[in-house]
């Protein structure tokens, strides 16, 4: 070994000699900017199709969540009564439009034969006769009302599965039913007892 050689090694044994100990450095703390550096370096850069994945998984849940939201309230709607002299008023409260594009009636009493129909966007109806009794079948979309006759008030309100039937009484011989069940309200009316009025709304899509 010669001289330089000598000479060097003392120095770097002075050097780690004045070295301070672990437990003698001063306290210090570590800058965000040194972190996000060391995450860097030790995990490497996000995954973007992990971002992907995971905004994917968000909309989807997102998407689950407003459909059973929107199952849940929209099955029968609470529905506002406004009363006049001698008539009154079904309203919805709602923000859908839907067009209606067809009406499926399972139940008619034996001997009624179609009489009529009309359609456009916002309604069909069907019209049923048979000698002078006649039944009127109408699916409505939700931002539009429904006006009936009563006696009275003469009306109530029957529940069958998770939907409201109010049904009302004009005079002795005319029996009503409205409900709403999704996007559309209902109407039957017509000179039937209101056991088989119920029996065709319960029937109608």
């Amino acid at each position: 070994m010669n001289n330089l050689e000598i000479a060097l090694k003392e120095l770097d044994e002075e050097w780690f000699a004045g070295i301070a100990a672990v437990e003698d450095m001063p306290p210090f703390e570590v800058s965000k900017r040194y972190l996000k550096w060391e995450q860097r370096v030790i995990y490497g850069k996000k995954s973007t199709a992990n971002k992907a994945v995971k905004v994917l998984l968000l909309v989807a849940a997102m998407l689950i969540l407003f459909s059973i939201i929107a199952l849940s309230t929209t099955k029968g709607r609470e529905f506002i009564l406004q009363f006049f002299k001698d008539s009154a008023v079904y309203s919805l409260q709602a923000d859908q439009s839907r067009y209606v594009s067809e009406l499926e009636v399972d139940y008619l009493p034996e001997g009624f034969v179609l009489e009529r129909t009309f359609e456009d966007d916002t309604m069909l109806l069907y019209r049923y006769e048979k000698n002078t009794m006649q039944i009127e079948i109408q699916k409505n979309i939700i931002e539009t009302t429904a006006n009936f006759d009563y006696s009275d008030k003469n009306y109530e309100v029957i529940e069958k599965n998770g939907v409201s039937y109010l049904v009302s009484f004009a005079d002795e011989n005319i029996c009503s039913v409205i409900w709403n069940m999704n996007n559309y309200y209902y109407h039957v009316s017509g000179n039937v007892e209101k056991e088989e009025a119920l029996k065709i709304a319960f029937g109608v899509q």
